[in-house]
């Protein structure tokens, strides 16, 4: 994990050990609510060996163990839209391709509708522009237990991903997931996350700011941000991309690897 100080905190990023270069374009990953940079697995790692500056960042507060970002849980999306165009200028990144997925969405969304010159290419999976969390889901993040992971969980994976079957012998898309998230269930920054995701009322007025290159990867079993709103976001867009994966759900960067991984370099490329 590589560093850089915003507001004063240690503001963590994954470049898979590949320093960036003057004559590569940069690529930044925005994880969902609860994660961090690993959620990304194998799809972060491949542009960063095939020409990219990568940094998959820690929003802070978020990550596992040592590799926790610094500073307060922001409690807004259009905070973390904030910090993340102040990421960008602490890393010395003066235009990028910005990929979010689910809560990440909103915050490339957000970030992209007031600071558009700072974006060469958003890339939107897991897309809506209002993303309203299910009541009971709210309160149990809300309340720190562990039901909150469990229901984020079971709506986040299709059928395939439930029943295991990952292409990674001997590990399971679902269990995985929730090791990740679970300690950020724990401090109560997964309820801050979803509560802020909640909240979030400036989606539809940030789409329609947006201009330049975007392309939104849809699932077709996602149940959390079903796959009619990211095409709403897409048709909004003059331009807009639209690439739909099926029988895959929510997380679709662990439930189906591959197939994220082809429609990320599908969408850049």
């Amino acid at each position: 994990m590589k560093s850089v100080t915003v507001r004063g905190a240690q503001a963590l990023y994954f470049d898979a050990g590949q320093p960036a270069k003057d004559d590569q374009p940069n690529i930044v990953f925005v994880h969902g609510s609860g994660c961090d940079h690993s959620v990304w697995g194998m799809q972060s790692r491949y542009f960063a060996f095939h020409g990219w500056n990568l940094y998959a960042v820690n929003l802070p507060g978020h990550g596992v163990g040592a590799r926790v970002s610094e500073g307060s849980v922001l409690g807004s999306i259009e905070e973390m839209a904030d910090w993340l165009v102040e990421f960008l200028d602490a890393a010395g990144i003066d235009t990028c391709t910005l990929v979010g997925h689910s809560m990440g969405t909103l915050i490339a969304v957000e970030a992209a509708s007031r600071h558009g010159t700072r974006f060469d290419h958003l890339v939107l999976m897991g897309a809506t522009a209002k993303m309203p969390v299910h009541p009971e889901l709210l309160r149990a993040a809300d309340a720190r237990e562990e039901k909150a992971v469990d229901l984020m969980m079971d709506w986040g994976h299709g059928p395939a991903g439930h029943k295991g079957g990952n292409i990674n012998a001997g590990t399971w898309a679902m269990g995985g997931a929730k090791q990740m998230v679970m300690p950020r269930v724990a401090d109560g920054t997964l309820g801050i996350d979803m509560a802020a995701c909640n909240a979030y009322e400036g989606g539809a007025a940030a789409v329609s700011n947006l201009s330049g290159r975007v392309t939104v990867i849809a699932a077709q079993r996602d149940k959390m941000t079903p796959p009619k709103n990211g095409k709403a976001i897409a048709d909004a867009v003059e331009g807009g991309g639209y690439i739909f994966l099926s029988e895959i759900g929510h997380f679709m960067l662990g439930e189906a690897p591959n197939d994220s991984l082809s429609a990320l370099k599908a969408a850049v490329g």
